[in-house]
């Protein structure tokens, strides 16, 4: 029998501070789902975006990221190394947005109360929506 994975995506904005809040979020999320939990990252290498991950894997959770093509393959991407290392250009941020919200089951939006999220964000979170799936914005 093939396990369900739940699959949530997680990002931050980059002034988030709170280091803390994200470790317990992914702490409660292993708690609740154990081994079928698998956190999507975004892929970028900075900010809250790095803590996702370097969290996620110090608790053990199953860690996957979607970043944009024009950044470099990772062993944590979903898809295959070929689609990464591109020139910079912006669809590669709306693509990775789509594959996001196809791959995710919910999204987790670590944002600082001060701030309105980024255009890009604003595209993720409608696409949830859409898709009817559940956004979190911890603040």
């Amino acid at each position: 029998m093939v396990k369900k994975m739940k699959n949530i995506v997680m990002m931050g904005s980059p002034n988030w501070q709170d280091r803390a809040k994200i470790k317990d979020t992914i702490f409660d999320l292993k708690n609740r789902f154990g081994t079928e939990l698998r956190i999507i990252g975004v892929g970028e290498l900075f900010y809250s975006d790095k803590d996702i991950k370097k969290f996620a894997l110090e608790l053990d959770v199953e860690f996957a990221e979607i970043p944009p093509y024009y950044q470099q393959w990772t062993q944590y991407c979903i898809y295959n190394y070929n689609r990464y290392g591109k020139n910079y250009d912006l669809r590669h941020i709306f693509t990775r947005n789509a594959l996001l919200t196809k791959h995710g089951e919910m999204l987790i939006l670590f944002m600082d109360g001060t701030e309105e999220p980024a255009a890009s964000v604003e595209e993720i979170i409608s696409k949830f929506h859409d898709s009817g799936k559940p956004v979190l914005i911890i603040r």
